[in-house]
């Protein structure tokens, strides 16, 4: 069937045959738009997601500053970095794939259907329902899978990888079609071999160019994939005859301006109306908090990894954290490695606040005004490297904070959505960040140069918060690392030798390590302190709070201190590696799932890498009383803060 170019569905046109390019204008009656692509349309998701540099010169001749664009004003989308189609690897520019941009999404999708159930009053900032079969989804992606090719493959070998690439493509799009889709507009790929880096990079033996003096190789690879593209949105305009495809060559038209002196041609191809994004709902990295009440702290920003994720990790990368992931407290997942509430908003809900929203998440109420949460699960402070869970290391995080700065002194406007200037100075900055740093190295070093490794940690740890100082921030949160060596998935992975363990059954080197670094910590901030006397610096000790809790878990009430309640394989750990907590695999024959107990309250460890909701409510109980931290519970002008003040927020 041929691909639909309707008079609704269709702005603009360019048809793909030998003719002259056919331009057909029409009005735009989208209720919404949802883009996914890579730099050719990333109008700030680079900048927003990763902290990515794109600074001025960038956005000079229409905004005058900086807009996130890789464009000196607006981008194509703009007038109606870089992502690949196939997953990121440790190559990528961004780890934003098709793959991932489609989960978002699905998830955001999904969360604002959810919201609208709950509160009309969402309507004024998030897209309806039908907006989502009745919304226009573009896609202009796949340059960056051939470009980044090249560097390391033949011209044959490119080519050949382009089934693979466009087999992603098409179980994306119809993912997208499965959750509702129907009008897809697609952009082909652009003469590569006509970008000036192209041509510097492949270009200098002349028998490799063509006219107007291109990498042939290049623009090759892409006319064939354009090729397969097309034959891909034929075939799927065929097997679903209520789609209405429309297939853009952009490569035609780029090669036009190239090659063509007459400024009317040039212009024709151009033209593409701003009115694309007039009222269009465009899907990208919006960061957003919930208000939080009364606190004596303006603010709170909270920087690290799973203990304290709110949902980053989910937001940002659609990581899978399913059921019965939240089942506990807010009975569905919440973006949480938790049954329910972590420490955070156990202490969010002792002062009285809403819950932290993670920076990353495009959906729900979008107001910084009281601060925001940055941490990701899998983050470490060192950055990240191709082994890493998660790309937002602190250095990542603390960029994205600044992002946030930035748009204050851009545009008073912001301020509807954006802690005041005062905020910063005044708001609490909370740390829990490097258990993954430890974790992580245990897998390739020895426990001697895993503690070598130290200095150099503690110093990244050291820049970042030098920096938030000279910002300034003022009050500043430390928790320690807790006793790596009790996790069921550490014992189950370096506890097989019981020379290896100590009491209560956990490994020593790993635990060894942790205090180490926890007494480097501690000397750190102690040093801190004394260079900024104007600055508040809370130490808590976490690994004696989790120790006692491990030691002594009888007496706080549980009955398991080493085995997690979410897992596979019965005592001593229920855990095994080769299933998570509400995963489903076949495993010699046998259809296995790493169910959930019957009372996570019993339960210390959740999932055999973090805690349950009542074993954070033990630790957030100690934390509140002041016992293990070298300074007055959260502020001096806070009141004494007991288990009383626990109330039941509600996330929005």
């Amino acid at each position: 069937m041929a691909l639909k170019f309707s008079a609704i569905q269709t702005l603009v046109a360019f048809i793909f045959s030998f003719l002259p390019t056919v331009i057909i204008p029409l009005k735009f009656s989208y209720p919404a738009v949802f883009n996914f692509g890579d730099s050719n349309s990333d109008t700030g998701g680079l900048v927003a997601g990763l902290a990515f540099p794109v600074g001025a010169p960038n956005g000079q001749t229409y905004f005058q500053q900086p807009h996130g664009r890789f464009c000196d004003g607006r981008l194509i989308i703009d007038f109606l970095r870089g992502s690949t189609i196939l997953p990121a690897n440790a190559a990528s520019t961004s780890p934003f794939s098709f793959g991932v941009q489609v989960a978002q999404f699905v998830r955001f999708r999904d969360r604002v259907l959810q919201l609208l159930a709950e509160d009309k009053e969402f309507q004024k900032f998030l897209p309806l329902e039908d907006c989502f079969m009745q919304g226009l989804y573009m896609f202009d992606m796949g340059q960056n899978d051939i470009d980044g090719a090249f560097y390391s493959k033949s011209e044959g070998q490119v080519i050949a990888s382009f089934p693979t690439i466009l087999s992603e493509f098409e179980a994306g799009i119809k993912r997208l079609y499965a959750a509702g889709a129907r009008n897809f507009w697609v952009h082909n790929i652009g003469p590569l071999g006509c970008l000036p880096r192209i041509i510097a990079t492949f270009g200098k033996n002349p028998s490799k160019l063509d006219q107007p003096v291109c990498v042939d190789s290049h623009n090759r690879a892409a006319n064939v994939f354009n090729s397969q593209l097309l034959d891909l949105c034929t075939k799927f305009q065929g097997q679903f005859p209520d789609a209405n495809v429309t297939y853009v060559d952009i490569f035609r038209e780029a090669l036009l301006m190239h090659i063509s002196s007459d400024p009317l041609q040039i212009a024709m191809a151009l033209k593409f109306s701003a009115i694309f994004t007039l009222g269009a709902f465009i899907f990208s990295f919006l960061p957003t908090v919930i208000i939080p009440l009364k606190f004596s702290y303006p603010a709170v920003f909270n920087f690290g990894d799973s203990n304290s994720d709110t949902g980053g990790l989910v937001a940002g990368l659609a990581f899978p954290v399913g059921p019965p992931n939240g089942q506990t407290y807010f009975q569905q997942p919440q973006g949480r490695f938790c049954d329910g509430r972590l420490i955070i908003d156990f202490l969010m809900d002792a002062m009285d606040r809403q819950f932290l929203n993670p920076y990353l998440d495009s959906v729900g109420a979008p107001n910084f005004q009281k601060g925001c949460n940055f941490a990701t699960g899998g983050s470490t402070i060192l950055p990240a490297n191709a082994a890493s869970t998660s790309p937002f290391s602190f250095g990542v995080q603390r960029m994205l904070f600044a992002n946030g700065d930035i748009l204050i002194v851009l545009d008073k406007e912001f301020q509807k959505f954006l802690p005041l200037e005062d905020c910063f100075m005044q708001g609490l900055y909370m740390f829990d960040m490097g258990q993954n740093d430890i974790d992580g190295a245990f897998y390739s070093k020895s426990e001697g140069q895993v503690i070598a490794s130290f200095p150099t940690i503690l110093s990244e740890f050291e820049a970042g918060i030098k920096r938030l100082y000279a910002a300034g921030a003022r009050n500043f949160w430390v928790h320690n690392t807790g006793p790596l060596g009790c996790l069921p998935r550490i014992i189950a992975t370096f506890g097989k030798n019981p020379s290896k363990l100590d009491q209560p059954v956990c490994v020593d080197s790993h635990n060894r390590a942790a205090n180490v670094f926890n007494s480097q910590l501690l000397d750190l901030c102690t040093k801190f302190q004394g260079q900024f006397p104007d600055a508040n610096v809370t130490y808590v000790d976490i690994f004696s709070i989790k120790m006692k809790l491990i030691s002594d878990f009888s007496q706080y009430g549980f009955k398991h201190s080493l085995a997690a309640c979410c897992g596979y394989g019965g005592p001593p750990l229920n855990f095994d590696n080769r299933i998570a907590c509400g995963q489903t695999k076949v495993l010699n024959g046998s259809t296995v799932t790493g169910s959930p107990c019957n009372d996570t309250a019993e339960y210390v460890n959740w999932d055999g890498n973090h805690y349950t909701e009542a074993a954070n409510r033990y630790v957030s109980e100690q934390i509140l009383a002041g016992n293990y931290s070298n300074q007055l519970p959260l502020s001096i002008n806070t009141p004494a803060l007991t288990t009383s003040m626990f109330v039941d927020s509600k996330l929005l």
